[in-house]
């Protein structure tokens, strides 16, 4: 199914147009959660750096900063980095509203305690202090 999404050229599929855009990202893998940074994103995928090696073929839930998550396969991991495609690529307009988020810092989950704490909900809900980021 996920070859319906990409187009080949000479025998090799051709790739989305990818943005070099550096954030945070949460993998889960089955019960595991992995941090990574984000290094770039298109409509049909992305690549992260992450310290724990994943398998080509593994399926996973990736979420995004300032993203809801996203039902994604490994495609090839090396050398700390993996290449990931999601399962329903992102719509031009979700892609546009998601990089525009990362690009001005979205603020929509900070709150601001009475004693003037300020924290965040990160993706999974969980809320963090801004000094920690």
């Amino acid at each position: 199914m996920l070859k319906l999404f990409s187009k080949t050229v000479g025998g090799r599929r051709k790739r989305a147009p990818r943005d070099a855009i550096k954030c945070s990202a949460t993998i889960r893998l089955q019960n595991a959660f992995l941090k990574a940074e984000l290094h770039d994103v298109s409509a049909s995928g992305c690549k992260v750096a992450l310290e724990v090696p994943l398998e080509p073929g593994q399926f996973i839930q990736i979420a995004l900063e300032s993203y809801h998550s996203l039902g994604a396969q490994i495609r090839w991991y090396r050398e700390g980095f993996a290449g990931i495609q999601f399962i329903r690529p992102l719509s031009d307009a979700a892609l546009a509203n998601w990089k525009r988020a990362v690009v001005n810092g979205s603020n929509k989950d900070v709150v601001v305690g009475a004693s003037g704490a300020s924290t965040r909900r990160d993706f999974w809900g969980e809320v963090r202090h801004l000094e920690d980021d």
